[in-house]
């Protein structure tokens, strides 16, 4: 500062009239630099008595301030800094006193609220380059700290720099490790070496990770130290032999929580593309290959780990070796971890392998039933799952493979080829054989199965409004075409737990061939059935009337009911609120057709597709129904015209049935049946008498045995309906039924499932630890699963463990099988025995449970800094 105005500035200090009680002014001119030292000297001010401090003379100035000279005005010279305060001889005059500085430095630490102490004043003098930008000085203030020790100073411009939003260590490291990681190239590097201060960030970075801070800062090195430390917090370090110069072992917690921070954070995706570069500089996945599965369900360091997992029970069920428990342990144990979303369809791959094999244990000795029914009721229970968990398997295939993984690829598609087996080969033909075996005389003599209802009866028995009561007498029903009843299973618990409503599934057998035109004429009022040959093809009649199209269907349902009406799905959507109301008003009986499954599944080039368009026709028909709900709509019924088998592998020739095997021409031949003239004979196949049910022209019905196809010309083999398997013939009827609570007595809340601390222990002791939890209800209808965060805070809010999941899911009636064991681990700091902390449990919708614990550990790290 100039001469002149350091001149002006003291002249306007003594002349500022005096606060009350003070009858003079003493100025101490701090300038421990003794920059300003000749300019003292030379400065006169009127009416002021100037003293120089010289390290030796502070009892003669304290003598003359506090006993000689009480009125007169002084500017007292102080290039002297102390360590200690009660060195200072002269501290209860400074106290006070005034103080004035003219240095940049002071003038910095002034603006920017830092407090002057000899320390700070250090600190700021390394960042001089730094404070020559006004924007970086700005940018400080935004952090809106202050600063009483200099390491939140050192961090907070080390933050700016690196252009982290807050003086976190983890944010700026983070920073760091995203940029380019040859340090010549890194920006944050750039910038702390030009504007900061290198050496002050090499401590940081060792004080924070225990990376050597002699050693040349290699950015590479420093990503694989930290992230084999933070591997090495849970995991098994003798599996880590040869990588000991890497881990950092006193600061591993350190290293571990800073890791955890960033794999949570919105940019998770740049610490999966670093950890994917350490693992491929250090073949940690050869060491990730050797390991225990148990050791690896531990940790979610590096996206490897669960390659290693997955790469392993694939390769196993690829061998026919397929261990239930513990792949679903492993699956439950993964999908709270880091990488789950990443490795989603692989693990619902595993998962769903799992599911069948566990299906197959339970019934690999056959199915021994004595009557078609009990096949049949098998199937509704229990058996549908099979299909279920197949389509789902074959869902996440499919995605899994889009995302072209060479480490999993290959033993995920050997897998497949098990799991194909075990569907069609065991499953499939088993089921098939069984039921086929005690249906066969049935079918050859009535065409259907006594004693199980029948979709013929739908109309009569479930929508006729004879049946109903109340002011309400309306019946909606919307038919899916090809919804078969495992599908419909999933649709019925989906409307369960997203609605209001409850929803109850039945089934009903459809009729013979189990193809669109005869099972839709089925659903109509049925009266006189009859197939008559039109143009060469049989065509469905009741009383003499087509029932090909929409409007043929709401002719023939207006003949029972003038007031009902037929319209498709898509064209009751398209209506608007308003318009859907009118269309309602007045009718009695109104069937929506919903075409998406059989849409896809019956041409060639889609049939692969078919399982998406499973899960689409879901999406479609729920939110139908929500739609319904909304136009006052209280009951609503959802069935189908028939199923379907699908398979994705290709058939071979040996599962191909030539239609040649008949003794005469055929009226229709499908792949999974044969309509022919009366009396005509066929090898190998089963017949189906078809005149018992309908009439007209006298014929009779075919269909294979087994899962086998007919040979047509064409495409599209894995995709087929017409035939007599459960899966084709098995269709569903969900009645649904809207309840809202002020009407409705029996209305029953929607709630998530809870989930209670189990552990009685509330003292923590270890900076990693583990607690139990208990969920007190399964999952089922209204009892919804839900996801929990856990984590531990202190007084003042702050978290300072790792945030752990917890998905409270279980569905088991068996309390032992509704506990979860989950594992913590402390931030590093200093923890007080004396205060309260609280462990936090919230599924961010209902209030957090929150219970109180003691944290006393000895030795805790409060990873501070001396710079």
């Amino acid at each position: 500062m100039p001469y002149k105005d350091i001149q002006k500035r003291l002249e306007e200090h003594f002349s500022t009239p005096l606060s009350d009680f003070y009858d003079r002014r003493i100025i101490f001119w701090k300038d421990e630099d003794q920059e300003f030292e000749s300019v003292f000297d030379e400065l006169e001010l009127d009416g002021v008595s100037k003293i120089k401090l010289n390290g030796s003379n502070a009892f003669e100035v304290k003598k003359l301030l506090s006993a000689d000279d009480l009125t007169g005005n002084y500017l007292v010279y102080s290039p002297i800094s102390y360590e200690h305060p009660e060195d200072n001889w002269l501290l209860n005059i400074e106290l006070y006193s005034e103080e004035f500085r003219s240095d940049l430095t002071s003038l910095r630490m002034s603006s920017l609220g830092i407090d002057d102490t000899p320390v700070l004043r250090k600190t700021v003098k390394l960042y001089s380059k730094f404070f020559d930008s006004k924007a970086r000085g700005a940018k400080l203030v935004k952090m809106q700290n202050t600063y009483t020790a200099p390491t939140q100073l050192h961090l907070d411009i080390m933050a700016v720099l690196a252009g982290a939003e807050s003086g976190s260590i983890s944010q700026i490291l983070q920073k760091l490790l995203t940029d380019d990681l040859d340090a010549s190239s890194n920006t944050v590097i750039e910038n702390i070496s030009s504007f900061g201060s290198l050496p002050a960030f090499k401590q940081v970075i060792n004080r924070f990770t225990g990376y050597p801070e002699n050693q040349e800062l290699d950015l590479e090195e420093l990503a694989a130290f930290i992230l084999i430390s933070a591997l090495a917090q849970n995991f098994d370090e003798s599996l880590l032999r040869g990588l000991e110069s890497y881990i950092s072992g006193t600061k591993n917690a350190n290293c571990y929580s800073f890791v955890h921070e960033w794999m949570l954070s919105k940019d998770r995706k740049s610490y999966f593309d670093l950890a994917r570069d350490v693992e491929a500089r250090l073949r940690l996945a050869s060491r990730f290959e050797k390991a225990d599965v148990d050791a690896l369900l531990s940790s979610d360091i590096f996206p490897g780990i669960d390659e290693a997992v997955l790469s392993r029970y694939f390769s196993e069920i690829g061998e026919n070796v397929i261990k239930v428990e513990d792949i679903l342990l492993a699956v439950e144990s993964k999908r709270t971890q880091a990488w789950f979303a990443e490795f989603e369809d692989f693990y619902d791959c595993l998962y769903y392998a799992a599911k069948m094999q566990e299906f197959y244990l339970k019934y690999n000795s056959g199915f021994h039933f004595t009557k078609p029914q009990e096949v049949w009721k098998f199937y509704e229970d229990e058996a549908y799952l099979m299909d279920t968990c197949y389509r789902k398997f074959q869902l996440s295939f499919q995605n899994a493979l889009s995302q072209n993984n060479e480490v999993l690829e290959e033993n995920l598609r050997q897998a497949a080829e098990t799991v194909e087996k075990l569907y069609h080969n065991w499953f499939l033909a088993g089921l098939m054989e069984k039921w086929t075996e005690l249906a066969e005389s049935d079918f050859a003599s009535l065409g259907y199965v006594s004693n199980i209802d029948r979709q013929k009866d739908f109309y009569s028995n479930m929508v006729n409004l004879e049946n109903k009561k109340g002011p309400s007498r309306r019946s909606v029903v919307i038919i899916s075409d090809a919804l078969r009843y495992e599908v419909a299973a999933q649709l019925r618990d989906e409307l369960v737990t997203q609605t209001n409503g409850a929803a109850e599934l039945t089934a009903r057998q459809s009729v013979f061939p189990s193809i669109t035109k005869f099972g839709m004429a089925s659903l109509l009022n049925v009266w006189n059935p009859s197939i008559e040959i039109s143009n060469g093809t049989p065509e469905v009649l009741l009383d003499g009337f087509s029932t090909k199209s929409t409007k043929d269907r709401e002719k023939r349902l207006q003949t029972i009911n003038p007031k009902s009406a037929a319209i498709q799905a898509e064209d009751y959507k398209a209506m608007k609120m308003k318009e859907r109301r009118e269309y309602l008003k007045g009718k009695e009986v109104i069937y929506i057709y919903h075409n998406k499954i059989d849409a896809i599944g019956d041409k060639a080039p889609t049939e692969k597709d078919v399982f998406k368009a499973c899960e689409q026709a879901v999406e479609e028909l729920r939110s139908l129904v929500k739609t319904l709900i909304n136009d006052n709509v209280s009951e609503v019924l959802i069935t189908a015209d028939h199923g379907f088998l699908y398979t994705y592998e290709s058939l071979q020739e040996m599962n191909k049935i030539s239609s040649k095997v008949l003794d005469s021409e055929a009226y229709e031949v499908g792949r999974r049946y044969i309509l022919a003239p009366e009396g005509t004979q066929a090898d190998y196949l089963l017949p189906v008498n078809i005149s018992h049910e309908f009439g007209g022209t006298p014929m009779v019905g075919f269909t294979p045995r087994d899962t086998s196809r007919i040979k047509i010309s064409g495409g599209g083999a894995n995709f087929v309906h017409g035939g007599i398997s459960l899966q084709e013939m098995m269709v569903p009827v969900i009645q649904f039924k809207s309840k809202y609570k002020s009407k409705n007595k029996d209305f029953t809340e929607r709630e998530l499932a809870k989930i209670q601390l189990l552990s009685e222990n509330h003292k923590i002791s270890n900076l990693g630890f583990s607690l139990d939890f208990y969920q007190p209800v399964p999952v089922g209808d209204k009892i919804l699963p839900a996801v929990y965060r856990i984590f531990m805070m202190d007084e003042d809010g702050n978290t300072v463990s790792d945030i752990k999941e917890v998905i409270a899911d279980k569905d088991s009636p068996n309390n032992i099988d509704r506990k979860y064991h989950v594992s913590f681990n402390l931030k590093p700091g200093q923890y007080d025995r004396k205060k309260d902390y609280k462990l936090v449990i919230s599924n961010g919708t209902d209030i957090p449970v929150e219970e109180n614990f003691t944290i006393d550990i000895a030795l805790a790290d409060d990873f501070g800094f001396d710079l």
